[in-house]
């Protein structure tokens, strides 16, 4: 079994993720690949970073992300965890996660 690199994930509030979730999604909660309504909201964020053939760039911008996926089909969807206040950044850094 091989040791984690680097420091540990912080684990978010999920039912602040979920009240989130319910206050801004408009209409039903189903899926739009199996229309099943069973979503997993996990309890740590993920990152996206702009693609560069492979390679990783220092410096360049990570936008954290929660990932919900349906339970049936395993399409995900992806929120932007600094828009739904689940992580507290600096607000520099904020207006460059915040960023389209």
């Amino acid at each position: 079994m091989s040791k984690q690199q680097g420091p540990p994930q912080a684990k978010i509030n999920v039912q602040k993720a979920a009240d989130w979730l319910n206050a801004k999604w408009q209409g039903p909660k189903t899926c739009p690949i199996c229309q099943n309504n069973n979503w997993h909201i996990p309890d740590r964020l993920s990152e996206i970073r702009q693609f560069f053939h492979g390679s990783m760039v220092v410096g360049e911008p990570v936008f954290p992300v929660l990932l919900v996926t349906c339970k049936i089909c395993a399409h995900v969807l992806a929120f932007n965890a600094v828009v739904m206040g689940l992580l507290e950044m600096p607000d520099a850094d904020r207006a460059k996660a915040s960023a389209p």
